[in-house]
């Protein structure tokens, strides 16, 4: 036996303090600390934790959320833009086009102890500290047409100066601070998501084998990562973003 849902008591408050709350937590810092909380907040204010919340929760102000971004300072950045979104959009007739990178510095890390399976009402739990073993880096070109994957690990960080002596390749370097035009950072972030992050690994050949297998598997049934967002689209979002910054 337990009673209903309720709705619970209504908030209390004046507009003049819901406003000030959100002047508050949106123009001041608490004292010692970088963001707001529920409780730091209603000490402040003298308002109940409830309340703050709801009008947190009404307001869609998330203090305690801190997103990452990155603003390209590339002085070529909006004609380098439109050249990589005109390859993914409008492929060149007669041609293929491949994103290339590398992901560096992959560690082949071995768990301490034994990793707890997952099971109802549990988590798969894994232990705190492990061991470092030899690192490698992941040079990948991924077909935009149709997410075919070409790979090959190395423990030497080299670059490959060769495609550039090669008349029929033609390359288009994305602008700087701005890796998530580049295709291949897509599927970089999938196969750590899927295979890498949870992994255990006793040596670089068993994580190098890892890589290879999960590559092979995404080629047997690959699919294409569809581009959508326009070079104008892309321009003028870092444009808005270059005039925040400014105030």
């Amino acid at each position: 036996m337990k009673d209903a849902p309720r709705g619970g008591r209504p908030v209390a408050l004046t507009p003049e303090e819901r406003d000030e709350i959100i002047n508050i937590v949106l123009h001041e810092k608490p004292k010692n600390k970088t963001q707001w909380s529920v409780r730091s907040l209603a000490k402040r204010t003298g308002a109940s934790q409830y309340a703050v919340y709801k009008i947190l929760r009404s307001c869609n102000i998330k203090p305690h959320k801190c997103r990452k971004f990155q603003v390209s300072t590339d002085p070529n950045f909006t004609d380098k833009v439109r050249d990589i979104c005109g390859l993914y959009l409008n492929h060149p007739e007669h041609a293929v086009v491949l994103s290339v990178d590398e992901k560096t510095q992959i560690q082949a890390l071995d768990r301490t102890q034994k990793c707890l399976p997952l099971n109802i009402g549990y988590s798969k739990t894994m232990p705190h500290d492990y061991r470092r073993n030899e690192v490698t880096s992941l040079f990948a070109a991924i077909n935009c047409a149709d997410g075919h994957v070409c790979s090959k690990c190395h423990q030497e960080h080299t670059h490959w100066e060769w495609l550039a002596k090669h008349q029929r390749f033609h390359i288009h370097f994305a602008p700087t601070h701005s890796s998530w035009l580049n295709v291949v950072e897509r599927f970089f972030a999938k196969i750590t998501h899927d295979r890498i992050r949870r992994g255990t690994f006793r040596s670089v050949r068993e994580l190098g084998k890892a890589i290879a297998d999960y590559i092979a598997e995404n080629n047997e049934d690959p699919k294409a990562f569809r581009w959508v967002a326009t070079a104008e689209y892309i321009i003028g979002k870092a444009e808005r973003a270059g005039k925040a910054l400014k105030g």
